[in-house]
């Protein structure tokens, strides 16, 4: 990592660039919503974005990854990684899955909005939790191309634009009366 930023060119700071755009109509949605369940979904979206937005240029779970190398190897239990990281891979799996069984529960009485954030919040779970499990051959897949942008680039824009789209969504939608 050069400086406090991870520049990892171009299409790094286009999905930088897209995760505080969909902070902000998040932010917006926050504000503009009429049911109170909505705001939270909104805010907490919100906060995700900006927090994933952060992530993408100062590559923490990079710097994460490499204290935990350097602790296992000096408390000799590295040649165990794999069987740990399965675990962490399970773990964040169940816990992202539990999240979005809360959400969903949650915001079962949403708009068209909402579901479509959802959806686009739900993949990028799928995608963090496989950028996470960081399997060899699915590092291969990911890194592969499509028009010269790099798949793993794509998955995480379509994520985030269908979390934008959602918040747009809802920006465009009047409140119901009865949620007032």
């Amino acid at each position: 990592m050069t400086g406090l930023l991870n520049d990892k060119g171009f299409m790094a700071w286009i999905i930088v660039g897209t995760y505080a755009l969909t902070f902000l109509l998040a932010v917006a949605a926050t504000k503009r919503t009429a049911a109170e369940r909505d705001g939270w979904f909104w805010a907490l979206t919100a906060l995700g974005m900006l927090l994933l937005g952060l992530n993408k240029q100062l590559d923490l779970q990079t710097q994460f990854t490499a204290m935990l190398r350097e602790m296992a190897r000096a408390d000799g239990w590295y040649e165990n990684r794999r069987s740990l990281q399965a675990l962490f891979d399970l773990a964040l799996g169940i816990g992202l899955a539990a999240a979005l069984v809360f959400i969903l529960w949650l915001t079962r009485k949403s708009g068209l909005g909402v579901r479509l954030a959802l959806m686009g919040l739900a993949f990028l779970s799928a995608f963090i939790l496989l950028r996470a499990a960081s399997f060899h051959h699915v590092d291969v897949v990911l890194s592969g191309t499509i028009a010269g942008i790099k798949l793993h680039a794509l998955l995480e824009l379509s994520g985030i634009l269908l979390v934008a789209t959602g918040a747009f969504a809802a920006l465009a939608t009047p409140p119901s009366p009865r949620n007032r």
